[in-house]
């Protein structure tokens, strides 16, 4: 028989558990930045793919690319700005939470964007739609993950 020193030394410790509650959070922040990045490229690719089909045996992939086959000036200039709000959209996530304004010019862009598509849908045809179902998904997605973003930052005194 073991005494009770004995037993208590080779009895195996008493575990104790601690309720552990895990939390997840998404951070609307970090989300608008990844559309507004996703944006940025879309606009980006979408101004610099008629330049590049000029250059190079490339095919045309969106509708403002099928457009703007011609070379005139205000086909230029439009896809010039188009490549600049892209670049600045691309810019602005390196932002940790990037300001209205650089989120009102990819939202109202992508709403001109997508007025146009379907003003110029007679000429261009369905193939269009691709375009403007983007267009609208960038517009809505910035307003509402903006949106979003500052309502919980007051909820929650941010």
């Amino acid at each position: 028989m073991q005494s009770s020193e004995e037993s208590a030394a080779t009895a195996q410790p008493r575990q104790q558990y601690a309720a552990v509650t895990v939390t997840h959070s998404v951070d609307r922040w970090r989300l608008l930045r990844l559309v507004l990045g996703l944006a940025g490229l879309y606009y980006l690719v979408t101004g610099l793919w008629p330049f590049l089909t000029r250059a190079l045996p490339l095919h045309a992939l969106f509708s403002a690319t099928r457009l703007a086959a011609s070379t005139t000036f205000p086909a230029d200039a439009a896809l010039g700005l188009t490549t600049l709000i892209g670049a600045l959209l691309l810019l602005s996530v390196l932002r940790t939470r990037p300001d209205s304004l650089i989120v009102s010019l990819g939202a109202a862009s992508a709403v001109i964007y997508a007025i146009l598509d379907a003003y110029w849908r007679p000429t261009i045809g369905w193939r269009v739609l691709p375009d403007l179902i983007a267009e609208i998904a960038i517009a809505l997605a910035l307003i509402v993950l903006y949106a979003a973003a500052r309502l919980y930052d007051r909820r929650h005194g941010s």
